[in-house]
């Protein structure tokens, strides 16, 4: 779905661009207000690949910077 020339997230386009995730973490996401673009970018950088981001190797900000604190929220715990 477009609204003007952004693309608003639905649940099905999260979970395409993000592959599986819960469905808290898929509300969470819908809830940041970012768009494609933004959700693309903080997917590059919860992946370490910052070399693909539109400014490279700046951090996200916005709704990018908070989608991507959601795909990485709890990492470090599953990581334990």
């Amino acid at each position: 779905m477009q609204n003007g020339s952004r693309t608003v997230l639905t649940a099905e386009l999260v979970r395409s661009v993000c592959g599986q995730l819960s469905d808290e973490k898929v509300r969470d996401i819908l809830t940041t207000g970012a768009g494609l673009g933004e959700l693309e970018e903080a997917m590059a950088w919860a992946a370490g690949d910052d070399e693909h981001t539109p400014l490279r190797h700046l951090p996200p900000e916005g709704a990018a910077a908070k989608a991507y604190d959601v795909l990485v929220a709890g990492e470090q715990d599953e990581e334990c």
